[in-house]
């Protein structure tokens, strides 16, 4: 079997990196969207909390967008403002489940 010359491998690696974390950050985006809207349905409707769905989405997104700022790793990038970006949804989803929990139990 041949060997992959190294151009090869670093354009394979800087593809699937890149790849990885456009669609990461693009999942991670979006369920970040539709929790924040939830969450206002949420706080005029307390019957209904969902605070476990709130939790499931919000690690969710959590995850996929570390495995972005891992995509960019791969591709060879410095991640140092998806990096202080993804501490702040991480910071973000733990106040959203604060709050779901506060209105729920009140």
């Amino acid at each position: 079997m041949p060997r992959l010359s190294p151009v090869t491998t670093i354009l394979l690696r800087e593809c699937t990196g890149t790849g990885l974390a456009v669609a990461a950050f693009a999942y991670s985006g979006w369920i970040t969207v539709v929790l924040n809207l939830s969450l206002i349905s949420t706080i005029t409707h307390p019957d209904e909390p969902n605070i476990e769905l709130h939790t499931l989405f919000g690690t969710l997104a959590c995850l996929l967008w570390w495995t972005g700022v891992g995509g960019l790793r791969l591709a060879g990038w410095r991640p140092n403002w998806p990096t202080r970006i993804g501490l702040l949804l991480t910071g973000i989803h733990t106040i959203e489940l604060t709050v779901a929990a506060v209105v729920h139990y009140t």
